[in-house]
């Protein structure tokens, strides 16, 4: 997807895969809200980082990239 950078683990591609066949961030963010119960909020508390990557968050200050970072030619 253009615009957005992909983290290099298995939940950043699914992630640019998702957004590129039409998600929105908020339905990809319900989807995490919506498994916590299964998968345990542990793991989902884990997989938030490298989500919020491929949205394009800047993780350390937690504020969103405007400018488009890098983005992965294979998503």
């Amino acid at each position: 997807m253009r615009g957005h950078r992909v983290a290099g683990g298995v939940l950043g591609r699914s992630t640019g895969r998702a957004l590129a066949a039409g998600a929105s961030e908020d339905e990809i963010a319900g989807v995490l809200l919506a498994i916590a119960p299964v998968a345990g909020l542990g793991r989902v508390v884990a997989a938030a980082p490298e989500v919020a990557i491929t949205l394009g968050y800047d993780i350390v200050s937690g504020a969103k990239i405007l400018a488009g970072p890098v983005t992965c030619g294979d998503v």
